[in-house]
């Protein structure tokens, strides 16, 4: 019974993904658009979700969540892009810069979690610091009003993303009630929950689609990785604090997985710093390290 409900939440994580595969690419043989499908496949369905945690009071699951979601960004999807094409570039701007600014991002919600509680003004705090990277790094408003004003929609698009939205969010849904509904004969704290089952719900679709648009350029932004990264350590913390102050019955898991995220992070800066591409057998490592992670995070 166990194994056939892993099944069926598989099942309906490939139907999950196949909609968002609908809704982000309209038109047959046409390239997917980056800047949708980040955003459909990472923001959506991990606001829906981390809403839905709050609405059961069950914050320590949505850092878990966070935890999990920077480990797959940084670890696993570079990992499996080199090892599906043989090796992938990363390119940077600030390779420097960016080295320090994950360091002091991930370590931010370390100072706040110090008595084991996140409260409203702390997240209040880590929503501010979101709106300044966003808005001074990468200058989300306005690409966002560049691309509302620069595109054009037709009918025939509307439908098709009207079908993609209803059969993504009821495939998402019920990917969750099935994931909920499954037998807890394995002891897991709401960290580790958040960690492994919710983390990788929201981030099979955007591995995918990475693995789908590096299929003729084998090519990683290093910003494409950060963004994740900010969103995840500052609004989606930020807004679950905010919306619902939550503590943390033990930080030993989420302490194991800043060092061990901190500690792949370098070994992940050392292959792009030494020559700008990461081969297939560093990708093997950087996968095998993020395994070893979750097992000596969880154990």
């Amino acid at each position: 019974m166990f194994f056939s409900q892993f099944a069926v939440l598989f099942l309906l994580l490939l139907f999950f993904c196949w909609s968002l595969f609908l809704l982000v690419s309209p038109v047959k043989k046409k390239k997917l658009d980056l800047e949708s499908s980040l955003f459909l496949l990472m923001i959506a369905p991990e606001i829906l979700l981390t809403l839905i945690l709050l609405l059961f009071s069950l914050g320590e699951a949505v850092l878990g969540l966070v935890m999990g979601v920077n480990l797959i960004s940084f670890l696993l999807i570079p990992g499996l892009v080199a090892v599906f094409r043989g090796q992938v570039k990363i390119k940077v701007k600030n390779l420097r810069l960016d080295f320090l600014a994950v360091f002091l991002i991930t370590s931010l919600p370390l100072i706040f979690l110090k008595n084991f509680q996140l409260s409203s003004n702390e997240g209040l705090v880590l929503l501010l610091v979101a709106a300044f990277l966003f808005g001074w790094r990468w200058k989300l408003p306005i690409l966002l009003y560049k691309k509302i004003t620069e595109r054009r929609f037709s009918w025939r698009w509307n439908w098709q993303f009207f079908l993609g939205s209803c059969l993504a969010v009821i495939f998402f849904l019920l990917s969750l009630l099935t994931l909920f509904s499954l037998p807890l004969k394995i002891n897991l704290s709401l960290f580790a929950l958040g960690l492994l089952p919710f983390a990788l719900m929201v981030s099979l679709p955007e591995i995918l689609i990475n693995l789908q648009l590096t299929e003729n350029k084998p090519l990683v932004f290093l910003d494409g990785l950060l963004v994740p990264l900010v969103f995840n350590t500052t609004f989606i913390l930020g807004l679950t604090a905010f919306l619902s102050p939550f503590k943390v019955a033990n930080l030993t898991g989420y302490l194991r997985a800043v060092i061990l995220f901190l500690i792949g992070f370098a070994l992940f800066y050392f292959f792009a710093w030494s020559k700008k591409r990461i081969d297939r057998i560093e990708g093997i490592v950087l996968v095998l390290y993020f395994f070893l992670s979750l097992v000596m995070i969880v154990w």
